[in-house]
């Protein structure tokens, strides 16, 4: 989206949350430039039919106006569902320098995201003879 995408949908926000008018509005009534640039920055990389649909989503479900990192996330359907990003993900190890054995690495994603397949494991990731990425007792990750 750009300046004027953002100003169409801070409009449609005012609208319906009549309330959002004194938190964005300058003196003159007019949208003020840097709420309308830290919307862009937030979420500029949505297109505006995709900013509204979540806008819709969020209407749903609050009584009050959206932050834009309200809109920028998206939420499971039902809190018991998990969410997990549609871009495939290419899987590393990181080792340190101490681990010479290579056998307690981080296990990370393309942009360098730690995981962990169970919140209370700590041993560490190592390659098995096969390539693929193991915990400590051979049981295979990814």
């Amino acid at each position: 989206m750009d300046l004027n995408s953002v100003g169409k949908l801070l409009t449609r926000i005012a609208i319906n949350y009549p309330t959002f008018k004194r938190n964005i509005l300058d003196s003159e009534g007019k949208i003020q430039k840097v709420v309308a640039e830290e919307w862009e920055r937030v979420i500029g990389y949505l297109d505006y039919d995709e900013a509204l649909e979540r806008l819709d989503e969020w209407m749903y479900d609050n009584e009050k106006a959206p932050r834009p990192m309200d809109l920028r996330k998206v939420k499971p359907a039902r809190k018991s569902e998990e969410w997990h990003c549609p871009e495939p993900h290419t899987w590393h190890l990181e080792f340190m320098m101490w681990d010479t054995q290579r056998m307690h690495g981080r296990l990370r994603d393309q942009e360098e995201r730690e995981y962990v397949h169970d919140p209370t494991y700590e041993d560490g990731y190592h390659y098995n003879q096969d390539g693929r990425i193991c915990t400590i007792d051979g049981k295979v990750v990814h």
